[in-house]
């Protein structure tokens, strides 16, 4: 968890300089957090997605309602 804190702060935060009302910035981070789920791939997973690793090594959790996918 620690890690993924991590990543979202240099990987979004840090980086992000658009509006920051709340309504504008949760529509930017669901969509980063889209792409950090189901479009880049984890070193420590292998080099699969977070939902490429759940759907390969835990099939019978999945499908599964999710914000994430």
């Amino acid at each position: 968890m620690e890690r993924a804190h991590r990543t979202h702060v240099e990987e979004f935060y840090q980086v992000y300089s658009d509006d920051w009302e709340i309504p504008v910035m949760n529509k930017v981070l669901e969509e980063w957090e889209r792409i950090y789920n189901q479009v880049r791939p984890h070193h420590s997973l292998d080099n699969l997605t977070p939902k490429e690793y759940i759907q390969s090594n835990y099939p019978q959790s999945w499908p599964q309602v999710s914000h994430m996918y």
